[in-house]
């Protein structure tokens, strides 16, 4: 837990397949979210959605726009 400021945010390592990935579990957060950058660099496949924002920790805002489902994780 490096770097976080909210103390009811955990930040893990995990791996999506061969892929090393940084994990922020954060337990106010109602759902899911993966960077689409790392989607693309993993392989994973996205489903398009009807667009929305999503408030962000440092409040900004971000716009998601696909769904990824089943990703198969092992956390550390």
């Amino acid at each position: 837990m490096s770097g976080v400021s909210k103390p009811s945010t955990m930040r893990l390592m995990a791996w999506v397949g061969k892929f090393e990935v940084s994990m922020l579990v954060d337990l106010g957060s109602s759902h899911n979210f993966i960077n689409a950058n790392i989607v693309r660099k993993i392989g994973l496949r996205g489903a398009a959605i009807e667009p929305f924002d999503v408030n962000v920790a440092n409040g900004r805002k971000l716009k998601c726009e696909e769904v990824v489902c089943e990703v198969k994780m092992n956390v550390r």
